[in-house]
């Protein structure tokens, strides 16, 4: 099984090394200026270590009915043009609602919930030929899409392509920073970039030039490589699946900010024969609003585990399950996005929905009434009490 998947890994590099070398021109790759860019050293000087192995022996189950602050419901608008499939990523803004879904559309509603408009797929004018990641940029005011092969195309908040540039640069997933942009690789997809294809992570500026670089990978780890990016209001955290470091990236810092301990339990991620038949547990997931962390845990045996951090407390619960009353509070708690002070993920409706909890407002409750299976997703919104 191992020697499958390092076998199809290489593959997949090999592919994209070929192609990447096509695309790009020797002018392209030298406009990034990647030997100029600062080599990144991480400063873990102030790093807060968070002990998962305690954390994780207490609890068999964390009940959501009593950790919920407040509620909150926000109805898509379902129709022939707005039915959405499963969300790949979701941003909210102060005045709409960006969501790029399974079926490779993009999906705008206003902050109400009310359809806006579509970017479709295909080959047109103002079209999507395969979306990479989306992000929006606060400072324009427009939405930002990494469409395959290496293209940014600037939409406004209606849906109506601006413009579209050409980079020189492959990434899984991007977002503004500044007056630039975080952008975080996947399996050393920049192979043109020669030996600097390592580098996971880079900060460019507008012009897509390289000012800095960090992060490498580590060739003999590839099936542990997957990135993420989460950004928060201004700040903008990274990592890479089964690492222990949370790192915050600014335009001229990596710093790691949050290493989790857990060596009693952590299981050796490129040795997929051990992970298989393990009952330890690597991290897969993390979410963060400006009060609360959420970090995610995956056995291949045992399942998930959670870890909730307040961040004003230092407290920590956490636990192999989470499970809320069906008719208290809905289980919300894999966050897909951020919202100002909440987080935010979805809710198939069912007809006759309504919940009990002092958290959730009867204004809010009544925004269910009416819906149905057949209906489109609701957005939650959600922020958990103080941990004390």
């Amino acid at each position: 099984m191992k020697r499958i998947l390092i076998a199809l890994c290489c593959l997949f590099v090999g592919c994209f090394s070929t192609e990447s070398n096509k695309n790009f021109t020797d002018a392209e790759i030298a406009s990034t200026k990647i030997s100029d860019a600062i080599d990144n050293c991480v400063n873990s000087s102030e790093a807060i270590t968070i002990d998962v192995d305690n954390v994780l022996g207490n609890d068999d189950h964390i009940f959501l009915d009593d950790m919920m602050d407040t509620i909150c419901f926000l109805p898509l608008e379902t129709s022939e043009k707005s039915i959405l499939g499963e969300i790949e990523r979701l941003i909210v803004t102060d005045n709409r609602v960006f969501i790029w879904d399974y079926q490779g559309d993009i999906l705008i509603f206003d902050i109400n919930g009310k359809f806006v408009s579509k970017i479709m797929r295909g080959q047109g004018p103002g079209e999507l030929i395969r979306v990479g990641d989306i992000t929006f940029d606060d400072e324009s005011g427009q939405l930002i899409v990494y469409d395959l092969p290496c293209y940014f195309k600037f939409f406004d908040i209606n849906g109506r392509l601006i413009s579209e540039k050409k980079i020189p640069l492959y990434c899984h997933e991007f977002c503004t920073c500044n007056d630039g942009y975080v952008l975080f690789q996947l399996f050393f997809t920049n192979k043109h970039l020669g030996v600097e294809a390592r580098r996971a992570l880079m900060i460019t500026n507008k012009d897509m030039e390289i000012k800095m670089k960090g992060v490498s990978l580590c060739e003999s780890d590839l099936i542990s490589t997957r990135p993420f990016i989460w950004k928060s209001g201004n700040k903008i955290m990274v990592s890479q699946v089964a690492n222990d470091t949370i790192f915050e990236v600014s335009y001229s810092s990596i710093i790691a900010r949050y290493i989790l301990k857990y060596d009693t339990h952590r299981v050796d991620i490129s040795d997929i024969e051990i992970v298989e038949n393990s009952d330890k547990y690597y991290r897969s997931g993390y979410s963060e609003n400006s009060n609360t962390q959420i970090f995610t845990f995956t056995s291949f045996k045992q399942g998930q585990y959670y870890v909730i951090r307040d961040k004003r407390t230092g407290k920590s619960i956490g636990a192999k399950e989470v499970r809320s009353h069906a008719n208290v509070v809905p289980l919300c708690f894999s966050a897909i996005s951020v919202y100002n002070d909440y987080f935010v993920t979805d809710m198939q409706p069912r007809q006759g929905m309504h919940f009990t909890s002092n958290a959730i407002s009867e204004a809010d409750n009544k925004k269910l009434e009416g819906l149905t299976e057949e209906d489109n997703p609701v957005l939650v919104f959600y922020k958990y009490k103080e941990i004390k």
